[in-house]
């Protein structure tokens, strides 16, 4: 036994918790609301965390908390056991719990505890042969307590026989592998273990502290069982069982049975009912259906059909173990994900499904939850949560007792006066009718209602309805709430986040909206099957009572002042019919101007305060947003459970703090040619600056309120050299990279926003694990997580946008598959580093990419400034005010200007002018100034000839001595110079620009010149320096510039352009 602080208890206990918890409970369900009991009771106890207390906690817990009405999950013979005496069993068989722990934790005396395991183990061995005697099973107690180490010195030996004992070793054997079968591989689930984190560090707080004291804060443990859950902890005394109710008990303990209810397989056996309800989302408007039930009384087995008049608009039959069978005319289906375009998104074809008993369980709670019939349980739910819910009093209708209760329904926005009819004996809901005031008189007209309810004497018949369309077998089935959505219209958020301009094109709330149950990014015109754009995505959140639409618009930022200011958004359109539709742009400075995102909102059932929060909270696509909204994803193609559920803590562990500077580095190791081409000339990039084999990347992330304000990021070689560099301070941002010598500024202060912000690296490298398609596997080491996955290319996360490709090289190895390996603490799942290696068909194994991340440290202070450091020469700026005025280029150390001059050579016999360009003949004026920026932007990512028609002069000649013809280019040399070395590279990976080059001696003009030989994709190229011109010679193929052609440029003279 140990104790830690409360800060990774749930990562270092949670699992063993839960597992005893299910052999306890016996489902999931019951299981997570007594995992989360007890931390919140060992908690109260004690400030540090002691495993044995969180232990004794949860057996300590009233069986009437676990709900004993719920079906056993546990494989046989389990649940033939008592649930004490399994979790008994399981904190010696399973955890290797000493005896003297056992009475500790179970507060037993020793002969209780012995004779609980005794009759459990008696149990589990009944039918093999070894304990049915009476005798025996007094023996095998007396050799039980000396093996539990519960006798004392002096206590004598019980006469065992060799043989017995061997029986009975192997009956704990059996016993052993039987809970481990059964619960051996379960974990926490993400959610409850993410409740329980934020409850504990909310109690940990003083204030928060004092709102658990009160009650208040219990309510952070809903996330992992619900409001049943909250519920149970704020009212230990509440009745769990369906008895008659009595004149004493409360209407809101009426409410919260038939919600207890309302899910629980029939008492009585299996029932068949049906419903006459309004169907609140239908794409139509609001439209009476009847729902037909038939539900087993001791398993998930269920038909459900739903009826527009005489037309079957939707049902779902499932054989209460492995096989459901769903189809819906999109129009009138529950599926939230297509409330107002539900054409095209959702199949009309009959599906059937391979399901889990989860699942099943899952697809049953779905129909029961949502839609018309599901409309029962959302007022129910809304009723309990109203302050003003009263009775109006008891009667009798058709032999029942019908209990009438009133509340205001405030859901969306609209009050309305609703009235609940329940049945006070079965603890069941039998009517809900809005009152109206109709010619000055108040009505009731009729919402959701009971027509029939029976017991069901013949089997639930499985037999399919009759249906139009195809029938899908095996189909995917990606939410229970909407078993008809197509994968083709869902976009991955994990694929947003991993790539940075999509995800800054897709604004979602960063923490899980109050009431939402399912959150989807879909794509309505199915424009996404080519994988190339999230434009106009969708972002759908949805709730039993609520649904809100996100969409990231398309259209030009609005720069009209009209609309309202409210927090960060200016609202410049908004209508509230029978849905509420809005337009919002950000506006951070409350100033008469738009900016960058202007988003459309459609929603229903939102209270207007509600979601003025929700929109307060929107950002960028993140990692951390991934991880904050959890399992409430609809994902195109899911992650296996495990491989989630490590993930989500992975991202939750890197989590960055609210507040204050946050700063982190990583180290890479590239493989490198060990044998590298080095040339001398000076218009080339070295491999060092290209494909660098060291690298150290520095961040430093500001955040106020959870949004970053201010950042800067460095990346350096070994030898400290800047290979890009990327800054922000709110007001303009900055962005280098030494591959392409340019630093592009913004005022991103006119735009609204820092720019696109960096995420913390340890998420960067996350990302690379949600890019590619291909499976997770997971592997469990002795300290750390592995997560592998096969790549089809490479891809590297921490790479800067336009940075060029940065692959290891690997020429040397042969064509094999891409293997990426993520390693995380196992402790507190923090990331520790990250490989690539390249596997042939041979199985050897190559590694490419070792990356290793430091531990991320917050800084009280700034970083170093907000500025870059020195740059090369010839870095080219690029500026943008935002503003009327167009894009600027300029340098700080090159000439930019003109040339007034250019060379030539005499026209003679021994040169003949074939052609000759003059760009600036047309505009004299222009010579002798700076380069036009906005001629010069259209082709500034081009190869130097491209630049002819536009920047160069060119003359082409024909040389008679030499039978051959040549072309001059020249223009501003330093301008010249950055084309050369930053825009001439066509090869990709580790490759210099040219192949070869060597420096000449050239005469030009009378002066002598150093010029350079560069051989470049088969063609040679003369290149020579003179004063503020650059020339760049070439020739038809086979001419040798270094030979007697050198002698003629002996003749070159300068002439004046303007002339």
């Amino acid at each position: 036994m140990s104790t830690h602080p409360w800060d990774s208890v749930s990562v270092r206990w949670g699992d063993g918790v839960y597992r005893i918890a299910l052999l306890l409970s016996g489902t999931p369900e019951q299981a997570q609301q007594a995992t989360s009991n007890a931390f919140a009771l060992a908690l109260a106890q004690s400030s540090t965390c002691d495993e044995d207390a969180l232990l004794a906690a949860l057996l300590a817990q009233p069986r009437r908390r676990l709900r004993p009405w719920a079906r056993n999950r546990l494989s046989r013979p389990l649940p033939r056991i008592a649930g004490d005496a399994r979790a008994l069993l399981g904190l010696w068989l399973l955890q290797g719990m000493s005896g003297q722990r056992l009475l500790n934790v179970a507060n037993l005396p020793a002969e209780t505890l012995v004779a609980r395991l005794a009759d459990a183990l008696q149990k589990l061995a009944a039918g093999d042969g070894e304990l049915q005697d009476s005798a025996a099973r007094a023996c095998f107690s007396m050799w039980l307590t000396r093996r539990l180490g519960l006798t004392d010195g002096a206590a004598a030996k019980p006469l065992v026989r060799d043989a017995d004992e061997r029986c009975w070793e192997a009956v704990l054997e059996r016993a052993a592998e039987v809970l481990r079968r059964a619960v051996g591989r379960q974990r926490l689930p993400v959610a409850c273990m993410l409740a329980i984190d934020e409850h504990i560090r909310a109690a940990r707080e003083p204030a928060a502290r004092s709102r658990w004291q009160r009650g208040g804060g219990l309510a952070l443990l809903a996330g992992c069982v619900g409001l049943l859950g909250l519920l149970l902890l704020m009212a230990p005394s509440a009745a769990h069982f369906r008895t008659p109710a009595s004149q004493s008990v409360a209407p809101r303990e009426i409410v919260q049975r038939a919600l207890d209810g309302w899910l629980a397989h029939p008492a009585s056996g299996a029932r068949q009912r049906e419903v006459w309800a309004i169907h609140p989302d239908a794409a139509f408007g609001p439209e009476a259906l009847i729902t037909k039930l038939w539900l087993d009384g001791s398993s998930d087995r269920h038909r459900f059909e739903v009826w527009r008049g005489n037309k079957l608009v939707e049902w779902q039959i499932g054989d209460g173990d492995q096989s459901v069978s769903y189809a819906a005319d999109p129009f009138w289906t529950a599926c939230p994900w297509g409330v107002d375009q539900p054409g095209g998104m959702l199949a009309g074809d009959l599906r059937t499904f391979v399901t889990t008993p989860s699942q099943q369980q899952a697809l049953l709670h779905a129909r029961l939850t949502s839609g018309a019939y599901g409309f029962g349980y959302v007022v129910l739910s809304r009723a309990l949560a109203a302050s003003d819910l009263r009775s109006l009093g008891t009667r009798v209708e058709g032999g029942k007792a019908l209990l009438v209760l009133r509340f205001t329904d405030r859901s969306a926005g609209e009050n309305r006066s609703l009235l609940l009819t329940l049945d006070t004996t079965a603890n069941e809901l039998q009517g809900v009718r809005e009152v109206q005031s109709v010619g000055g008189q108040q009505a009731a007209r009729d919402l959701w209602r009971v027509l029939s309810d029976e017991p069901l004497e013949q089997p639930i018949s499985l037999a399919p309805l009759p249906w139009s369309g195809p029938r899908l077998d095996q189909a995917q089935l990606l939410d229970p709430v909407c078993p008809a959505l197509l994968p083709e219209y869902l976009v991955s958020l994990r694929d947003v986040v991993a790539n940075p301009w999509w995800s800054s094109t897709v604004w979602l709330p960063t923490k899980p909206p109050t009431g939402v149950t399912g959150v989807a990014l879909v794509h309505p015109h199915d424009e996404l099957r080519g994988g190339q754009s999230v434009q106009n995505t969708r972002v759908v959140l949805a709730g039993a009572d609520r649904w809100l639409s996100i969409t990231t618009s398309s259209r030009p930022v609005s720069s009209a002042s009209s609309g309202v200011v409210r927090g960060r958004w200016r609202w410049l359109r908004e209508e509230n019919r029978r849905t509420f539709s809005a337009t919002i742009c950000l506006n951070p400075h409350r100033s008469a101007q738009c900016y960058s995102p202007q988003i459309d909102i459609v929603a229903r059932g939102w209270p207007q305060a509600e979601l003025m929060a929700l929109l307060d909270t929107l950002a960028p696509a993140s990692v951390q947003t991934w991880g904050r909204l959890g399992d409430l994803l609809i994902e195109p193609k899911p992650l296996a459970p495990d491989v989630h559920a490590v993930l989500m803590r992975a991202v939750r562990a890197q989590a960055v703090p609210l507040d204050g500077m946050f700063q982190s580095v990583v180290e890479r190791e590239n493989r490198v040619n060990p044998v590298r081409l080095r040339w001398a000339d000076p218009y080339h990039l070295p491999l060092d600056v290209l494909a660098p084999a060291h690298v150290i990347q520095s961040q430093w992330l500001e955040y106020e309120a959870g949004r970053p304000v201010r950042y800067k990021q460095l990346q350096t070689a070994s030898n400290g050299k800047l290979l890009a560099a990327e800054m922000s301070d709110a007001v303009v941002q900055q962005s280098y990279r030494a591959s392409t010598g340019k630093l592009f500024v913004e005022n991103v202060q006119r735009r609204g926003s820092i720019g696109i912000a960096p995420q913390p690296l340890a998420d960067q490298l996350l990302t690379s694990l949600f890019t590619a398609t291909e499976p997770i596997s997971l592997t469990e080491q002795t300290t750390t997580w592995m997560l592998e996955q096969r790549v089809s290319q490479w891809r590297d996360p921490l790479a800067a946008p336009n940075s060029g490709p940065t692959e290891p090289w690997h020429n040397d190895v042969k064509l094999g598959s891409l293997i990426q390996r993520v390693y995380l603490d196992q402790a507190r799942y923090r990331l520790l580093s990250s490989v690539v290696s390249l596997i042939d068909a041979s199985g050897k194994e190559t590694l490419l990419s070792s990356t290793r991340v430091l531990p991320s440290v917050g800084l009280a202070t700034k970083p170093p400034g907000y500025e870059l450091p020195e740059l090369p020469r010839d870095t080219l700026k690029i500026t943008n005010n935002f503003t009327s005025e167009p894009l600027k280029i300029s340098a700080a150390q090159l000439d930019l200007r003109l040339p007034t001059r250019a060379l030539r050579l005499p026209e003679t016999e021994d040169a003949i002018v074939e052609a000759d360009r003059n760009p600036w003949a047309h505009n004299p004026a222009a010579l002798g100034q700076p380069v036009d920026s906005q001629m010069l932007l259209p082709q500034l990512y081009q190869p130097l000839y491209a630049f002819d028609n536009t920047l160069l002069h060119v003359t082409r000649y024909r040389l008679p001595a030499l039978n051959a013809s040549i072309t001059i280019r020249q223009g501003p040399r330093d301008l010249l110079q950055h084309v050369l070395r930053y825009q001439s590279r066509a090869m990709l990976g580790e490759t210099l620009t040219w192949d070869a080059s060597r420096p000449v001696a050239v005469t030009i003009a009378g002066q002598q010149r150093a010029g350079w030989l560069i051989t470049h994709q088969f063609q040679t190229v003369l290149v020579v320096e003179v004063d503020d011109v650059l020339l760049y010679i070439t020739s038809e193929p086979g001419i040798d510039l270094a030979g007697p052609f050198l002698t003629q440029l002996a003749a070159l003279e300068w002439v004046d352009l303007s002339q």
